[in-house]
This record gives C-alpha cells, sequence and structure tokens, in this order.
C-alpha cells in the first residue's frame, strides 16, 4: 500500500520550512529584512497561517522600500507556504506572477523553488511534469547551497518512486541524505527517513517503514515542529493500517487530526478525514466511513485533485452499496463515470475500478449476469495494464537478470552444502571414513562453487567492459548498435515513432593539431558528457567511431530533436574543457533521420542520417539537418 502524502511532505519537509519567529517589527534596512526573511525559513514550530502572515509583512516592507530582491524572495517563501496549506489556486496564481522576474543568473534559487512548487501543483492535478523536471535539471550545476540541492533530491526521489522506479529513488534519497548532513539539517534528514519509509511501504514491508517513520516522529517532536509531526503520524496510520493494525491506526490518525485542528490545517484535516473513511470502511463500518468521506470530499474539489475525489467516491460508492443505498451509489458511479472519461489511457486502474463497482452493485440489484459480465472485463483490464506495467519494465530487468541469476544460483548452492551436512550429521554411525570422505566432498563443493562465483563475476566484470569506451566510458559501437537495433524492431512492431542522429564534432582534427591529442580526448569527454546530460531517460547513444556519436532517440519529433540539439550545444558551452582555450567555440554537426514504413533493416535509417549529417557540415556546420 503506498503512502499518500509523498509529494506534499517533501513540500513541508524540505523546502525551505516554516519558522518560529516573535512578532517582528517592520524592518527598516535591507539587511534587516534580510535577518528576518533567514528566521523565518529557518525556525520551525511556528503554524503554517502565522508564517503566511509574517511573509506578507516582509513583502509590504520590499514593496515599499523597492527591495526588489527580497519581495521575490519573501513571495517565494508565501508560495511555499500556500502549497503548504495546499491553497493551490492562490499557490498557481502567485507562481504565474513570479517566474517570470526570476529568469536571471541572480535569481536561480527562487526560480528552481518557483519550479518545484509548479511541480508539486501539476502532480497534485495530474497535469504532465517533463518540462519542469528537465527545466529543474538544466539548472542543478548553479545551485550550490546543500539544503537546496538536497530539497531539489528529496522531489526528484519522489517523482522516480511515484514512477515506480524504485531504485532510482533511493539513490536521489541517498544524494539528498548527504547535502542535509554537510549542513545537519535534521528536517531534511528525516524527509529521507520519510520518503526511504515509503518505499519499504511500497514493498509491503511495513514494520521496517515503521522503524523508519518512529525515527522521523522523534526528530520532528524534538524540534516542536507540529506541523511535520502530524505528517509522520498520518503515514504511521497507515502502515499500522495495512498490517491491519486498526487500533494503532485509529490512534495515530487520530492524533494526527487533533495536531491539524490545533493549527486549524484546513488540508491536514481533509487528509486525515480522508484516511479515516478508509479505516472505517476496511472495518465495515460503512455509516462512519461515509461521514468522513463527506467532510473530506470539499477540499478536494476545491483544489481540483481529481485523483483523490475519485478514491473518495470509490469509496463512497461502495459504503452506499454496503448500506443498501442502491440509488445514491448509482448517481455517484455516474458521476465517477464521467470524471474517469477525461483521463488518459495510462488511468486504467480507476476504469477498472468504475467497472468492479458497477458489477457489485448489479450484484446488489440481483442482476448477476451482469456483474459477472462486468467483472470478466475488469480481470482483463488488469492483466492488460500489468502487461503494459511488465513491458515498460523489461529492459532494467534484463539488465539485472544476469545479477540476480548469480545471486539465485550462489543461493541454491549453499541450500544445497547445508542439506549435505544435514545428510552427513545422519550418516555419522556409518563410520569414521565415510564421514571423512563426506566432509572432504563438501569442501571440495564450497571451493568449487566459489571459484564459480568469481569466474561468473569476472566474467561479468569483462562483458560490461566490452560494451563501454575505455575513453569517456560511454557505451560503444558494439552497445549503442545493440540498443538501436532491439528499439528499432520495437517501433516497427508497434508502430511508434523512432528517430536516429549522427552527432560530429567539427574541425576536431585541427583541434588535435593545435592543441594536442590529450586535449582533443578531453573534448571527446566534454561532448560525451553534454549528450548524456541532454538527452532523455527513453533515449541513449554511445560512440559510433572516432569524434562521431550515435543517438537512439524513441518516441521523438522533429521538434524533440531540435531541443535535444540546443541543449547539447548549451551543455557543451558551459564545460570546461582542459588544454583548450576558454574563447575557442567547440561546435558539431547533426544528422536525424526517422523510421519509415519500408524501412526494413537499422542500416536503411543510419544511412539517411548519414546523408543529413553531410548535407549540415556542407551547410556550414554548427547545425543540425533532419529528413524532411
Amino acid at each position: 500500500m503506498q503512502i499518500i502524502k509523498t509529494i506534499l511532505q517533501i513540500v513541508l519537509f524540505t523546502l525551505f520550512v516554516f519558522s518560529t519567529l516573535v512578532k517582528a517589527q517592520t524592518p527598516t534596512s535591507l539587511s534587516e529584512f534580510n535577518e528576518q526573511l533567514t528566521a523565518l525559513e529557518d525556525n520551525l514550530s511556528i503554524t503554517p497561517q502565522d508564517a503566511l502572515a509574517e511573509a506578507e509583512l516582509l513583502i509590504a516592507a520590499a514593496k515599499e522600500n523597492n527591495w526588489s530582491k527580497g519581495y521575490i524572495e519573501a513571495s517565494t517563501l508565501k508560495v511555499e507556504t500556500l502549497l503548504g496549506l495546499e491553497q493551490l489556486q492562490s499557490t498557481q496564481q502567485l507562481i504565474l506572477q513570479l517566474l517570470p522576474l526570476t529568469d536571471s543568473d541572480e535569481l536561480v534559487e527562487a526560480n528552481v523553488r518557483l519550479l518545484l512548487a509548479q511541480l508539486q501543483i501539476n502532480h497534485i492535478q495530474n497535469r504532465s511534469t517533463t518540462d519542469i523536471l528537465e527545466n529543474i535539471y538544466s539548472k542543478l550545476t548553479a545551485i550550490t547551497d546543500p539544503k537546496m540541492l538536497g530539497s531539489i533530491y528529496s522531489v526528484l526521489a519522489n517523482q522516480f518512486f511515484d514512477k515506480g522506479q524504485t531504485e532510482q529513488a533511493v539513490t536521489y534519497h541517498n544524494l539528498a541524505r548527504k547535502q542535509f548532513e554537510q549542513i545537519d539539517f535534521k528536517v531534511g534528514l528525516a524527509s529521507t527517513l520519510n520518503g526511504l519509509a515509503n518505499i519499504y511501504s511500497s514493498e509491503s514491508e511495513y514494520k521496517k517503514a515503521i522503524e523508519y517513520l518512529q525515527e522521523a516522529l522523534e526528530v520532528m517532536r524534538e524540534l516542536g515542529n507540529r506541523f511535520s509531526e502530524s505528517i509522520v503520524l498520518f503515514n504511521l496510520a497507515h502502515n499500522y493500517m495495512a498490517m491491519e493494525q486498526y487500533e494503532q491506526a485509529q490512534t495515530a490518525f487520530s492524533d494526527s487530526l487533533t495536531i491539524s485542528n490545533e493549527l486549524n490545517d484546513i488540508a491536514g484535516q481533509a487528509w486525515t478525514k480522508k484516511a479515516l473513511g478508509g479505516l472505517y470502511e476496511s472495518q465495515e463500518n460503512f455509516e462512519k466511513a461515509l461521514l468522513y468521506y463527506d467532510q473530506s470530499l470539499s477540499f478536494f474539489r476545491e483544489n481540483l485533485d481529481k485523483r483523490n475525489i475519485m478514491n473518495i467516491q470509490f469509496g463512497r460508492v461502495n459504503s452506499m452499496i454496503e448500506l443498501k443505498q442502491v440509488e445514491d451509489a448509482e448517481v455517484e458511479l455516474a458521476e465517477l463515470e464521467e470524471m474517469i472519461d477525461e483521463l488518459d489511457e495510462e488511468d486504467n486502474e480507476f476504469s477498472a475500478g468504475l467497472k468492479r463497482q458497477k458489477a457489485k452493485l448489479a450484484a446488489a440489484k440481483g442482476d448477476h449476469k451482469t456483474a459477472f459480465e462486468l467483472q470478466t472485463e475488469v480481470t482483463k483490464e488488469l492483466q492488460k495494464i500489468h502487461e503494459k506495467s511488465g513491458r515498460k519494465n523489461l529492459e532494467e530487468l534484463l539488465v539485472q537478470y544476469d545479477m540476480e541469476k548469480k545471486e539465485n544460483d550462489n543461493r541454491l548452492l549453499q541450500q544445497e552444502n547445508e542439506l549435505k551436512e544435514l545428510k552427513l550429521q545422519q550418516q555419522q554411525r556409518e563410520g569414521f571414513l565415510w564421514r571423512l570422505a563426506m566432509a572432504f566432498a563438501v569442501l571440495v563443493l564450497i571451493l568449487v562453487g566459489y571459484l564459480l562465483q568469481r569466474i561468473l563475476v569476472n566474467r561479468n566484470h569483462f562483458q560490461q567492459m566490452a560494451l563501454k569506451d575505455h575513453l569517456t566510458d560511454a557505451p560503444n559501437r558494439r552497445a549503442i548498435l545493440h540498443f538501436a537495433e532491439r528499439h528499432f524492431q520495437l517501433s516497427r512492431r508497434n508502430r511508434q515513432p523512432f528517430t536516429l542522429a549522427i552527432l560530429d564534432l567539427d574541425f576536431f582534427k585541427r583541434i588535435n593539431d593545435s592543441f594536442g591529442h590529450d586535449a582533443g580526448d578531453e573534448v571527446l569527454k566534454a561532448i560525451a558528457q553534454a549528450i548524456k546530460s541532454s538527452i532523455r531517460t527513453q533515449d541513449s547513444f554511445g560512440r559510433y567511431g572516432g569524434e562521431e556519436w550515435l543517438l537512439v532517440l524513441n518516441n521523438a519529433n522533429k521538434e524533440d530533436v531540435e531541443v535535444i540539439f540546443a541543449r547539447i550545444k548549451e551543455n557543451l558551452a558551459s564545460i570546461r574543457v582542459d588544454n583548450i582555450p576558454d574563447d575557442y567555440k567547440i561546435t558539431f554537426s547533426l544528422g536525424a533521420s526517422q523510421i519509415q514504413k519500408g524501412d526494413m533493416s537499422l542500416n536503411s535509417v543510419i544511412k539517411r542520417a548519414d546523408e543529413c549529417l553531410y548535407k549540415a557540415k556542407e551547410g556550414g556546420r554548427d547545425r543540425y539537418v533532419i529528413e524532411p
């Protein structure tokens, strides 16, 4: 069971959390203003409403004194506070006003903070986050503050978690932890514990999740951060609920709700009442479930949070059916169906849930034939979702397959040895020589197993080396052509867009002749780094030969090629290359080709891309050409 308050908590835990402040006088100087703003950002026990009031005071002072940077920084803090309260419409309006004002190097941190807030809103409202994430990635090198970097890594970790990419989520949580450890930022460290707890919970490791959450809870109580304490209690309750420890779950939910009431945290009240509805529904107390669902629904409707609205309505429908309120359940289902029709295909789980409730309603009305037909459709839809998820993770599974197989083989060998040792004990009466012979056999097997394991490890190491370019550590020609061939065949089978691009450094021989081959090697490393940081997660690249690189772009159109070309160019320009003068401009040309109906082999696409590269070179270099 996945913890629900994953994305929101990161705002509360790591994005410049709320502070305590004795009611400050209006600042009369810029230095006094900055001191008050820093104090507001760094303290922890003020309520969000009081923090909002303090931020408004600072905003007014900044406007009156024309402190433009201070105005933006105080307004950014207001954005984060409003988002913590889940006042999404007010937050969105303020972000739209502030983002154009932060488009400068001096305000890059404020810009990223606003982008992170927008990311949260888009996630809550089920809107695309791809462009925002790419924008944030492009500005990471300009961020030096450990707290800010840790906050960004925490958000990215939760993005990966929500996509089911748990390994990447753990990696980014660890990156966040390292940043927070540099400055002993306890709230940030607690946030990584909370994030890891969510991952353990998603893997049904509820006891481990509870351990992490209890540790985070101690930190929040030590710091007096009541707001974050309520969130950790909320997540604790969900894990207790998953373990069917309903009494502990109800206690934790009640404690969380008490704190939300004390702080007048409307968002916290709504989330907890929704969760209590689910708890009572699990305990088949459907009247109480309906009561709590009804009390929470209006908040999520105001915030256009469709996923939570639909989850609540599913709970309401189920409770109504169990209470024999058939007509009310039919009305609710009709509203649900309209909302689900507006969703993308990837949200088919809601469609399956709708049919499941329709089947249950039909059964309640005595129409068992319709109920059976609908349940059959549910089973088919769930199978499709499972297959789709399986295809999405296929590549990662293939990469991990060899390692997991070796681990399983070693585990089986160990079990076999244990069984033989038990058998040896049973046969002790057969004589000393027999026991000695068997002991020797066991030792030989262990030795052979160890040697085999070392051979397998070394073979895997050499296999990896055979697929890497030794200079740039990028995939080599063999590896990238293998990747390209696999995705070319997938594209033909699934009729999906597929683009190949060949990139070639301009005047590379001149670089070697003018600055030496060591400098040329550094240029190759720089272009590999620039390409790697510019392509998307579904893409790949490799060294095709000399100074040429092959890029495999899945589901990419011509506009995507233009964006990737510009991004590589920008990233390359930002890299300082040893032994190359700073004023020397390194350029490259790129030719790209897309799969066509008549393409029977990968070579036909590569050939057209090479022809486009030739046209780019002929056209003056430092440009890209894609076939019309």
